[in-house]
């Protein structure tokens, strides 16, 4: 049996691996507008976040693997300007992870949403201040995909089976 990754998710793994080129954001937006249809908004209709679907996710697209933090943070900040959300989903070149914006740590919660400004300034600005506890906030995602973009997950059946059953992303 041949099995084939369909285009949307496709599109995902190209951006997984290549963020940087533009045609390849687009790709990943494909992915979620794919998935989520017509509830899955950006840019103006989000408060200019990468992507949004209202009561569910805010999306973050990062093109360098080390922006994680600062989307994370960024993502959150949106919380700010009236998005509803209850997940942060970050994408990055090698990586994808997706945060319960209830399992975060309070104190970081409370410091995001008190604080002022355009949200990526402020995803910048915490990530630089709390760069100590970057570990400690990646062991608090609810999911983490990062190795979709490796070697061992360009076989369909592989990608196919952990975005499937892993991924709270449908």
């Amino acid at each position: 049996m041949l099995l084939t990754i369909p285009e949307h998710i496709k599109g995902l793994l190209a951006y997984l691996s290549q963020p940087d080129e533009k045609a390849n954001e687009d790709r990943a937006l494909t992915y979620f507008r794919k998935v989520y249809g017509d509830a899955f908004t950006r840019q103006e209709e989000a408060e200019r976040a990468d992507g949004y679907v209202p009561g569910s996710f805010v999306l973050e697209l990062k093109g360098r693997t080390n922006g994680w933090l600062s989307g994370l943070f960024q993502g959150l900040a949106y919380r700010n300007k009236g998005l509803d959300f209850s997940q942060i989903i970050v994408a990055a070149k090698n990586f994808l992870a997706v945060w319960q914006v209830a399992d975060l740590p309070e104190d970081i919660r409370d410091a995001v949403l008190s604080a002022t400004g355009a949200p990526n300034r402020i995803g910048t600005s915490f990530a630089k201040q709390y760069t100590s506890r970057r570990n400690a906030l990646l062991k608090l995602a609810a999911w983490n995909g990062a190795e979709l973009a490796s070697p061992l997950f360009q076989q369909p059946l592989l990608v196919l089976e952990k975005i499937r059953w892993g991924c709270p992303l449908g």
